[in-house]
C-alpha cells in the first residue's frame, strides 16, 4: 500500500507543494484525501481568471476618506466560484498618485473574500491579487469618487465674468476679463486692475518666475498669438506658434513646459518657456477648451459637456467631476487646495 501510495502522489501532483506529512498508523483513504485536497489547491491557484472574478463595494460607491468593506470573489476560467484555502492577500493602488495600500482580508467562505479600504484620492485605483505568494495575472479596475462635499460642491461662487484665470506664486488670482486687461481678484469678490493694455486677452497662466503666458488676439480673431511678458506687464513678446491646428483654446504652464490646445480634437501642443515646439499628445476627449494640473494630473475643461475630465501625466484617463455645477467651463486653474473655474454662462468665478 505505501508502494501504491507513492507512485500515486508521483503521478498527480501537478505542481511543487509541501506533501503533508502522514501519521504512522494513519487510514490510507485519509492520507489520499489530504493529498487530493493539496492537489485541489495548487490547481485552483493555476485556474483562477482574474477577468471572471468581481469586486462588490458593499457600502455603496466608494467616496474619499469613507471607508468601505469590499467584497471579492474569485472565479474559474468557466465562472465558478473557487474554493481557496490558502492565503489571499491584496493590494490596492492609485492610478493618480501611484500610493499602494495593503488591504486585511478575510475569508468569508468559499473563494469569498472581504477587506476594508478607505480611499484618500478620487480616481480609478486597481486591484492586485496574491494567492499563495502567486501574483495573478491581470487586475480588477474600479473607481472611486470624491465626495459631495469636495469638487462637487463649489465652496464659493464669486460673480466676476472672466475668459481666463491663474493663481501667482503669492496665491492672487488674476483673471482675464476678455478685454485688454489683467485683473486681480480681490477677497471681496471684485477685481482690480492691474495689468494694462494686452490685447483681448482669453487666457492666461504663469510660470514659476510670475512671466505671464496669454492667449490674445492681435488684430482680429484669425490673428491670435501668444503673448509672453514679465511679471510686471513690461518686456511683452508676441509668439506665432507654429504645429497649433484651429483656434487656440487652453494654455497652461506646468513645470518647464507650456501645453496649448485647440480646437483640434484632444490634441495638445507641448512647447517650452521659450515658446519652441517639442511634441504633441493626443488624448480620448472632445475638444480640450482649458488646460491645467497639479503634481500627479492634467485636467482639461469639457465646454461642450460642461464638466473637467482628468487624466494622470501618461495619459491614462482617472476621472470626471462638475458635471452637477459647472455651466460651459471657460478656463480653469488647479492650486494645492481648490479648483477655479470660470464658467461661461453664469460670468463667475
Amino acid at each position: 500500500m505505501e508502494h501504491e501510495l507513492e507512485q500515486w502522489k508521483q503521478q498527480t501532483v501537478i505542481a511543487p507543494v509541501e506533501v503533508p506529512n502522514i501519521a504512522v498508523g494513519m487510514e490510507c483513504e485519509d492520507a489520499l484525501q489530504e493529498l487530493v485536497q493539496s492537489k485541489a489547491t495548487i490547481s485552483e491557484v493555476l485556474m483562477i481568471d482574474a477577468s471572471k472574478c468581481t469586486l462588490a463595494m458593499n457600502n455603496g460607491t466608494p467616496e474619499v476618506g469613507v471607508k468601505n468593506e469590499v467584497t471579492l470573489t474569485l472565479r474559474d476560467v468557466n465562472n465558478l466560484i473557487l474554493t481557496i484555502s490558502r492565503e489571499v492577500s491584496c493590494v490596492v493602488t492609485s492610478l493618480y498618485d501611484n500610493n499602494s495600500t495593503i488591504c486585511d482580508v478575510s475569508r468569508v467562505s468559499s473563494g469569498v473574500y472581504t477587506f476594508p479600504y478607505t480611499p484618500t484620492v478620487r480616481g480609478r485605483h486597481t486591484v492586485t491579487l496574491t494567492v499563495d505568494e502567486n501574483v495573478l495575472e491581470n487586475s480588477f479596475p474600479f473607481f472611486v469618487i470624491v465626495s459631495p462635499n469636495s469638487f462637487d460642491k463649489p465652496v464659493k461662487v464669486c460673480k466676476v465674468p472672466a475668459f481666463g484665470l491663474t493663481v501667482n506664486s503669492a496665491g492672487e488670482i488674476l483673471i482675464a476679463a476678455g478685454g485688454n486687461n489683467i485683473d486681480k481678484l480681490t477677497g471681496k469678490g471684485k477685481s482690480l486692475q492691474v495689468k494694462h493694455e494686452f490685447p483681448s486677452l482669453r487666457k492666461i497662466d504663469v510660470d514659476k518666475e510670475g512671466n505671464i503666458y496669454g492667449i490674445c488676439e492681435v488684430s482680429n480673431y484669425y490673428h491670435e498669438k501668444m503673448l509672453k511678458c514679465d511679471p510686471q506687464g513690461a518686456h511683452v513678446d508676441y509668439y506665432k506658434l507654429e504645429h497649433v491646428i484651429g483656434t487656440m483654446r487652453g494654455l497652461a504652464v506646468v513645470d518647464d513646459q507650456v501645453l496649448v490646445s485647440s480646437t483640434q480634437t484632444g490634441v495638445v501642443t507641448v512647447y517650452d518657456r521659450h515658446l519652441n515646439y517639442i511634441k504633441e499628445i493626443k488624448y480620448n476627449m472632445g475638444m480640450i477648451w482649458a488646460i491645467s494640473s497639479d503634481n500627479n494630473a492634467l485636467y482639461f475643461a469639457d465646454y461642450r459637456n460642461s464638466c473637467i475630465h482628468v487624466f494622470s501625466r501618461d495619459g491614462t484617463f482617472l476621472y470626471t467631476f462638475g458635471e452637477k455645477n459647472l455651466n460651459r467651463p471657460w478656463d480653469l486653474f488647479v492650486s494645492s487646495e481648490y479648483v477655479y473655474v470660470c464658467d461661461y454662462i453664469s460670468r463667475s468665478v
